[in-house]
């Protein structure tokens, strides 16, 4: 399996994505004449998309229907989840349940999770910060509220998402389903239960 890393900036709580199949790294630029550059990170760009299409052509109708598929999975992985990961040939999973045990013990439930996906899940959870946290433990950092981080210097809040980033990569869980972009006028913040109530917001201002 081949990855992609990108970069998600300071406001999403991770800084690694994988996908299976479909990589590529770009050249570093040895010129600095901006033409070069731009030449260069074009053809570049080219790679991965004639990569993805020859896998997905090689892929049957199920399999390709499968990429479309996340399944839910609680801590333990139970039958009815394993069936539900190798009967769908789904693409990507999304861990659900509350996995407090840390870094080590979420990187060996992943690592049967990808066994049962011949190795090219898409592995997910809900790491928002405050309320939403399902990986807590060893290893793991204890991120505050998104009402919170927004009070966070850029430095700060960015040193708090590296080293989340970091240690769910390590954990086999490279996509955060974060954060909530909802934005909460504040005359109906006392009233918004799902979002502004819980701290999951970063403000009424959408500048």
């Amino acid at each position: 399996m081949t990855k992609i890393t990108v970069g998600l900036g300071t406001l999403l709580t991770l800084a690694l994505l994988s996908s299976a199949g479909c990589a590529v790294t770009a050249a570093e630029p040895t010129k600095a004449d901006g033409s070069t550059t731009v030449a260069s990170a074009q053809a570049t760009a080219s790679e991965p998309a004639a990569a993805c299409a020859a896998q997905a052509q090689a892929m049957s109708l199920k399999q390709q229907a499968g990429q479309l598929v996340m399944v839910g999975v609680s801590g333990s992985l139970d039958a009815a989840e394993r069936k539900a990961i190798t009967a769908s040939k789904a693409g990507s999973v999304i861990l659900m349940g509350n996995n407090y045990g840390g870094v080590k013990q979420v990187a060996k439930l992943t690592a049967s999770i990808q066994k049962l996906g011949g190795g090219q899940l898409l592995i997910a959870t809900d790491q928002e910060g405050g309320l939403v946290q399902r990986l807590r433990g060893a290893g793991f950092v204890n991120l505050p509220s998104a009402a919170q981080q927004a009070k966070l210097t850029d430095a700060a809040l960015t040193a708090k998402l590296t080293t989340l980033g970091k240690s769910m990569a390590s954990a086999g869980v490279l996509l955060d389903l974060a954060p909530v972009a909802d934005v909460v006028p504040a005359s109906n913040r006392a009233a918004n239960r799902p979002v502004a109530r819980l701290g999951r917001g970063y403000g009424s201002d959408p500048g």
